[in-house]
């Protein structure tokens, strides 16, 4: 129990909203087969499953595009060193957040809007460390 007070004591949680998931606009909680009916060339390019990689300069209807994501999680990232020097980070995001953290770290290449990186090699509730 000694451990785990001194743990809590040391942990300090935060929100910080530029590590949310995407904003798909008009799209949110709605099931992905409606954007494929509705926007079907959208949903192609969006589909980061079909082996092109991520799409980053697409805006969902109403929504953010990766890009703008990119952006947020760009932010944070560069206000890490300044508020948290000498400290270790652990950050809980999603996927969308979790591409553009890498991506914008240089760790997965960009070519012609797309980040070269598969959704599916980011597992759920999966560890990442971004070094």
């Amino acid at each position: 129990a000694q451990q785990a007070t001194l743990v809590a004591a040391a942990v300090q949680p935060q929100v910080d909203e530029r590590i949310t998931e995407m904003n798909y606009g008009a799209y949110e909680q709605r099931p992905l087969a409606e954007l494929q009916q509705d926007h079907p060339e959208f949903a192609r390019r969006w589909d980061g499953y079909n082996g092109q990689g991520i799409d980053f300069l697409h805006r969902f209807p109403a929504g953010e595009s990766r890009s703008d994501v990119m952006l947020r999680v760009g932010s944070f990232l560069e206000d890490l060193p300044r508020r948290y020097a000498g400290r270790t980070v652990i950050m809980f995001s999603h996927l969308e957040a979790i591409a553009a953290a890498q991506t914008e770290m240089g760790l997965t290449p960009v070519v012609e809007g797309r980040a070269k990186i598969s959704p599916a090699s980011i597992k759920n509730a999966t560890p990442l460390a971004l070094n």
